[in-house]
């Protein structure tokens, strides 16, 4: 049997998407057979038996596409992005025609749906957002980095007669100022119990989310100021006990949390000062034991 090496443990291929600048992010939808990418425009690829085929092409922000989610798994490949003009967008993906699979030219354009007041108005950059966990309820709960943290309800209303696509109520159910600065990234834990941020006030905070049909608290639990400068991501491990951060100081910490109805628990486990520039991504493997993270220079870095 052949030995694994860094050759041939992973088969590389290239993807032409047809960008025009920098590439902001990548996200796979539940099952991983679609791949979304933004820039300055937000598209949608379908995975096939042995290649990438482009399936739609999203134009509408007049400036760049900061990040882009696919909606949870029930609400099929709903696609949310935000950009630098402020806004929000929730898109339909455009179907296929029968037989083909090149999408129905009646339906060819993906819908969008903008409520400017999920953004500050439109005044700020959205810089991040992010899903909660369901967990069966009605509606939906979306994070948001921009000037200051935001939590926003989606709740769907009844499909529109003609076949259209999902439509939302929007409510801003929290607005957090505690970073007084750019928040970066938002990332809840797998409960959606905890939400996690980070910014340009080189602090990582957390805060505590209660969600039941009409009721909602939220706070803040904590705030480490351990890294020296801006805060660009955090990230949770599969089991949400343990939270990575990495920024500008070219370190990468991580933090063992504990927190069961009103007790929490937060602490220092490690850091990491490997880097020798700017560490802009950190992410943890599915069975949270391994975390790798990639500074600006094209290093990669893997800790146990």
């Amino acid at each position: 049997m052949t030995d694994l090496t860094a050759s041939n443990l992973f088969e590389s291929q290239t993807i032409f998407a047809d960008h025009k600048d920098l590439i902001h992010d990548v996200a796979y939808d539940f099952y991983g057979e679609r791949m979304a990418t933004c820039d300055t425009t937000a598209s949608g690829s379908e995975k096939g038996l042995r290649q990438w085929l482009k399936r739609s092409n999203l134009v509408d922000s007049r400036t760049s596409v900061t990040d882009v989610k696919f909606g949870p798994k029930h609400l099929g490949l709903l696609l949310v992005t935000c950009s630098a003009d402020g806004i929000i967008r929730v898109n339909n993906p455009p179907m296929l025609a029968v037989g083909s699979d090149e999408p129905n030219t009646t339906n060819a354009v993906a819908t969008i749906h903008t409520d400017k007041t999920t953004a500050n108005n439109g005044k700020e950059p959205v810089n991040d957002i992010a899903f909660a966990p369901n967990l069966g309820r009605a509606f939906h709960l979306l994070a948001v980095a921009s000037r200051d943290v935001r939590i926003i309800k989606l709740e769907p209303l009844p499909e529109c007669a003609n076949g259209g696509g999902v439509r939302f109520r929007c409510e801003v159910m929290a607005a957090f100022e505690e970073h007084a600065s750019c928040v970066w990234r938002v990332a809840w834990n797998t409960c959606g119990t905890l939400l996690a941020s980070s910014g340009d006030d080189a602090a990582v905070r957390t805060w505590s989310s209660e969600c039941i049909h009409t009721y909602f608290r939220c706070e803040m639990m904590a705030a480490f100021e351990e890294h020296a400068s801006c805060v660009w991501r955090v990230a949770w491990n599969t089991c949400g006990t343990l939270l990575a951060s990495s920024g500008d100081d070219a370190a990468v910490r991580t933090w063992s949390i504990e927190y069961i109805h009103t007790y929490f628990r937060c602490e220092v486990m490690a850091a990491f000062e490997e880097h020798a520039s700017c560490v802009w991504r950190v992410a943890w493997n599915t069975c949270g034991t391994l975390l790798a993270s990639l500074r600006r220079r094209g290093r990669a870095h893997l800790e146990q």
